[in-house]
């Protein structure tokens, strides 16, 4: 699991991260980008999601993802719930 660290300097508190990017605090994208596999599957629903989303081979999208990526001109695949992820994978990977 990934995330940002907090701190406590003198009074206040500090968040950091290994993964900032320019987005978040923690960017999937760098997450993404620690890990070697032959196909990025990802999964996502906000602006948070943006990064991972542009640079995956499949992603599944809902909520406002879906209004950036049809901007952003990125193929997705729409969801509801993942009763609709695990069919397409299914029979994506002949699976079914």
């Amino acid at each position: 699991m990934h995330g940002a660290e907090l701190s406590l300097d003198g009074t206040r508190l500090k968040l950091h991260s290994s993964y900032d990017g320019p987005r978040e605090l923690v960017s999937k994208a760098k997450v993404l980008a620690e890990y070697d596999f032959d196909e990025s599957v990802v999964i996502g629903d906000g602006l948070t999601d943006i990064g991972m989303a542009e640079i995956a081979d499949l992603v599944f999208a809902r909520d406002q993802l879906v209004r950036y990526l049809t901007q952003l001109g990125v193929a997705f695949f729409q969801w509801n719930d993942f009763f609709d992820i695990t069919e397409h994978l299914e029979r994506l990977w002949g699976l079914d």
